[in-house]
């Protein structure tokens, strides 16, 4: 048998027992076989109903021992009151003679073990069995207590959730829905159970072109995309996280619709705005050159003619008149240049007439000569036409990039390179310079110029899907432009 001080090892303290017994002979030799095993044993002797029932009310017993005849009732009545008092306390019946089938009923009816009284060495493990087993009990109601108040709190925080959120298998099969999903359907979390989610959810029969799920399988990492469902009209940004096993097998995902409709209809507005404003903006400088060319440049060119047609009677002028006759004749030339220039600066008529090829290299022709930092101008062969906006987009950029190599790189080499693809094409404009102060590689974080105008050029790119990327150093600067051709080139 255990060593005599299991009992009061198990349990940290005295075991406290109640004895149901109508003689006190055999109630002293059950103290002391249980005193062998418990020397700090606390006990109380009744023999009454109405004692056990009230003991029973007002003290919990580690454990109840109870002879089989009490003298007008017996162990099976004590274990009906135990019963209905609710306490789960372990009852060992204790008795002198016990045939096989009182001791089944007996067990049947609750008791934890039964011991003759003849053999009361056998006591002090039936005890420890029972006082073992009713702690073990304890233990594990204790921790399915927990469990079930876990599940309540998660269930809880799950459906307080206001974006729909899914458990889905490896087959797309919905395991979990909260509340906001079921919402989201019209039926309920119930409802949604092992159906597949793009059916459920979007009303198809193959998942969604836009799900990450799909990525998350094949990765097993979290993957984000934007869902357009036409089935409720809305637009929902969805997050799929992989679930794992505790093996680290991938057994599933949490898949969460956060509804991003009114956003993303604030975000397209505030996208076509910005395109309106820079297609007025172009407009306007289309206007500006054109006023330029056929009126200022106009007058221009009949001034110089006036002063042309003076000069040539200019040996009848005073010498400082003739003087400043030639003057004017030279500042009326140098005026139309300049016009001229600013004026296909403002919209050169060859973008619009010939494609971007021959405005970039008119531009960088020009550039050349006006900054003297050479430009190495590297375009495929027979560059194809694209969209106005594209084109005049791509101009933009290398205009401002040009522009940023004469006022802040120090550079004396700009370099221009396209790639064009079927479906994409490829711009980047290097230099040999300083670098780009950090404020403006954030794009704009100050009112610089120069980040104001990196700005202008990462916009245009947004509007037409593309990307824009910097990578500046303290050797040079790069500026790099990925733009999908969604409409085909020409």
């Amino acid at each position: 048998m255990q060593d005599k001080g299991q009992v009061e090892i198990l349990l940290g303290r005295p075991l406290r027992a109640l004895i149901l017994e109508d003689d006190p002979w055999d109630a002293e030799l059950v103290v002391a076989s249980l005193r062998r095993a418990a020397p700090d044993l606390k006990f109380e002797v009744l023999e009454s109903t109405a004692l056990f029932r009230q003991r029973l009310e007002e003290v919990d017993f580690d454990i109840i021992l109870a002879d089989y005849n009490l003298g007008g009732w017996s162990a099976l009545d004590a274990l009906e009151i135990l019963r209905q008092s609710g306490k789960d306390t372990p009852l060992v019946v204790v008795t002198g003679a016990l045939g096989d089938e009182a001791a089944v009923e007996c067990v049947r009816q609750g008791a934890a073990d039964y011991v003759l009284k003849d053999r009361l060495e056998r006591l002090p493990v039936a005890v420890d069995r029972a006082v073992r087993r009713k702690a073990y009990g304890d233990e594990v109601a204790r921790q399915q207590e927990q469990i079930r108040r876990a599940k309540e709190e998660w269930e809880l925080t799950f459906n307080a959730v206001p974006d729909p959120i899914l458990l889905l298998d490896e087959q797309f099969h919905i395991r979990y829905a909260n509340r906001a999903a079921a919402r989201l359907v019209g039926l309920e979390a119930a409802q949604l159970i092992d159906k597949s989610c793009h059916e459920m959810v979007h009303g198809l029969s193959e998942p969604h072109p836009d799900c990450p799920y799909e990525r998350t399988l094949a990765t097993g990492k979290e993957h984000r995309a934007d869902i357009v469902d036409t089935r409720h009209g809305k637009i929902f940004d969805g997050i799929t996280s992989p679930l794992h096993d505790s093996s680290g097998k991938m057994r599933g995902c949490v898949e969460v619709l956060r509804d991003i409709t009114d956003r993303q209809r604030a975000e397209d507005s505030h996208r076509q705005l910005s395109a309106q404003l820079l297609r007025a903006q172009d407009d306007e400088r289309r206007r500006i050159a054109q006023e330029l060319h056929d009126s200022t440049a106009q007058n221009l060119a009949a001034l110089a003619m006036n002063l042309a047609r003076m000069n040539l009677e200019a040996d009848s002028l005073e010498p400082q008149t003739r003087e400043v006759l030639s003057e004017s004749i030279q500042l009326a030339n140098r005026c139309m240049r300049e016009i001229r220039d600013f004026s296909y600066l403002l919209h050169p008529p060859t973008l619009d007439e010939y494609g971007l090829a021959s405005a970039l290299q008119w531009y960088a022709e020009g550039f050349a000569r006006r900054s003297g930092i050479k430009v190495d101008l590297n375009l495929p062969d027979g560059l194809r036409r694209m969209p106005k906006d594209v084109e005049t987009a791509l101009f933009r950029v290398v205009q401002e990039c040009l522009t940023n190599v004469q006022r802040h790189s120090g550079s004396l080499i700009a370099r221009i390179r396209i790639v064009q693809e079927p479906e994409a094409l490829f711009l980047e404009v290097a230099d040999d310079g300083r670098g780009l102060p950090t404020a403006a590689q954030e794009m704009g974080q100050t009112a610089s110029r120069i980040g104001l105008g990196l700005l202008g050029m990462k916009e245009r790119m947004r509007l037409l899907g593309g990307h824009l990327e910097i990578k500046s150093g303290s050797h040079g600067s790069t500026i790099r432009v990925d733009l999908p051709l969604r409409e085909a080139v020409r």
